[in-house]
């Protein structure tokens, strides 16, 4: 390190230094200074936004008179993570009504905007099974087909063996079965089911 003999010299280095880098020091911290407020700005933004979320979810949700449109009018008018588990339950009220049409649309826009995948793979079983239902087995196969590998395996596999026992593919049913029965070894139901099925060979 320089060495100065005299206050002077040191008073000038310092003035030397900062009209050498003094702009860039001020710079630096304003943009720094800059970033941590607009960081801040930001966060509490989205707190207070998350929050009118969950308040306006809570209050359609308690409604005495819930119905389909007052839910999907809650999905069209916010971009929250509450908009996905509100249409999830608009899809079940469809699915209440028997109006199956709704339902899967509803199911369709969680699969598509869901803020996880998660999520997205419980809408995408619940359409599945609505498919099944209406006797759309090839539909019903390709929206479990969508599904995580590791996601909902047990309910994944005995929809799909399901879905093969009512094609009469009883080879690809019990392998579905089987997979299932590997992801939750203790259902006696599946184990049924896949007993059942050397009564259909």
């Amino acid at each position: 390190m320089e060495h100065f003999s005299t206050e002077e010299q040191q008073v000038e280095a310092i003035k030397s230094f900062w009209k050498q880098n003094g702009l860039a020091i001020v710079g630096g911290a304003v943009l720094g200074l800059g970033a941590m407020v607009g960081w801040r700005l930001y966060s509490d933004a989205e707190l207070t936004s998350q929050e009118s979320a969950s308040e306006a979810y809570a209050q359609v949700m308690s409604d005495e008179s819930l119905n389909i449109e007052k839910v999907g009018a809650f999905v069209e008018e916010n971009e929250s993570s509450y908009a996905s588990l509100a249409a999830l339950t608009a899809a079940k009220l469809a699915v209440d009504a028997e109006d199956f049409p709704e339902a899967i649309k509803q199911l369709s826009w969680v699969i598509e905007h869901a803020p996880s995948q998660e999520i997205s793979d419980i809408a995408s079983v619940r359409k599945a099974r609505i498919l099944f239902q209406q006797a759309d087995y090839q539909a019903a196969l390709t929206a479990l087909n969508s599904i995580a590998p590791t996601s909902l395996q047990a309910q994944v596999n005995e929809l799909k063996g399901d879905i093969y026992l009512a094609l009469s593919d009883i080879e690809q049913a019990k392998a579905a079965y089987e997979t299932a029965i590997e992801a939750d070894e203790n259902n006696r139901y599946l184990q049924m089911k896949l007993d059942n099925l050397s009564t259909k060979v």
